[in-house]
């Protein structure tokens, strides 16, 4: 991740003009919360989280954590965001700044009942003395389970393009006129990124450059009930996928929870012992030519 002085120079004219009487008059309270949703790398940055989920541009998520708190306090939808620490401890922001001598305010969910209690407080203007020593360059952040891109308007105006995108796709493969080796190696990334959608999964495809050693990231449930984690996905478009591919996707990913690898065809013996370390389990999960036709027809 890079922030860039062109990012600093905006976060700055924000700050000042939330400070401008007349701002107010042309933005709705909610503001605030808004554009630090839309611009999360300001925090992120700092290396104190690992992962954010706004709220705010994505509802649906308000069901996982801090529910009945929220609903308790009565909190407006455009003040949730969480932010989680690689401990796995969840802070929600409560406070955002409105001025450079503000702070973002955060509450855990041990703290959240407590009117006098915070779980965590950032000054500003130590935001912006990080982001001065940073910018331009990258930040060393390979712990990062998250991109600028993810859970944002952009990210659900990509998802709809995928779904428009890969409708008649499917509906051939689901017919058997057309098999996966007659698709695009791209088509086949933007066909298991939809079908890992409508199993109810959040999807990102990595248009990034460098990628990471990923196609696609998905974020959700992928054990009922159980607190949504982030998985890579990679897809490879070939006849046989051999051992060393899959052992390099497992290092690249190694922060990621779990790596799901996909191909149209299929996987070699020495991918099968891969997936049989007991470190790889449940880390790892496979899904051939043959598996993707079965979710595929299932749709």
């Amino acid at each position: 991740m890079i922030i860039s002085w062109p990012e600093v120079r905006a976060l700055e004219d924000f700050i000042q003009q939330c400070e401008d009487d007349s701002f107010a008059e042309n933005y709705p309270d909610c503001r605030d919360f808004e554009f630090f949703a839309n611009n999360p790398q300001f925090i992120m940055s700092l290396g104190k989280f690992d992962e954010f989920v706004s709220f705010y541009n994505h509802p649906s998520f308000r069901k996982s954590w801090f529910s009945g708190a929220v609903q308790g306090k009565q909190v407006e939808v455009c003040q949730q965001s969480l932010f989680r620490e690689p401990t796995g401890r969840w802070h929600f922001l409560w406070l955002v700044p409105s001025s450079r001598r503000g702070s973002f305010t955060f509450h855990s969910r041990e703290t959240f009942d407590d009117d006098e209690a915070r779980s965590l407080e950032i000054g500003l203007r130590t935001v912006f003395d990080h982001l001065y020593r940073i910018a331009d360059e990258p930040v060393a952040g390979e712990r990062l389970l998250w991109s600028p891109n993810l859970w944002t308007p952009h990210a659900q105006k990509s998802e709809i393009a995928l779904i428009c995108g890969t409708q008649q796709i499917l509906k051939a493969l689901q017919a058997e006129r057309i098999s996966l080796s007659d698709v695009t190696w791209q088509q086949l990334e933007e066909i298991v990124a939809e079908v890992l959608r409508t199993q109810g999964l959040e999807i990102h495809v990595v248009r990034e450059s460098p990628q990471g050693g990923r196609d696609i990231i998905a974020r959700g449930e992928l054990i009922p009930g159980e607190e949504p984690i982030s998985m890579a996905v990679e897809v490879k478009h070939r006849p046989v996928v051999g051992r060393p591919e899959v052992q390099t996707a497992l290092w690249q990913n190694r922060h990621y929870p779990a790596l799901l690898f996909a191909t149209s065809g299929r996987f070699s013996a020495g991918v099968l012992d891969e997936k049989a370390l007991p470190e790889n389990r449940l880390r790892l999960i496979l899904k051939d030519g043959v598996a993707l036709g079965d979710m595929i027809r299932a749709k």
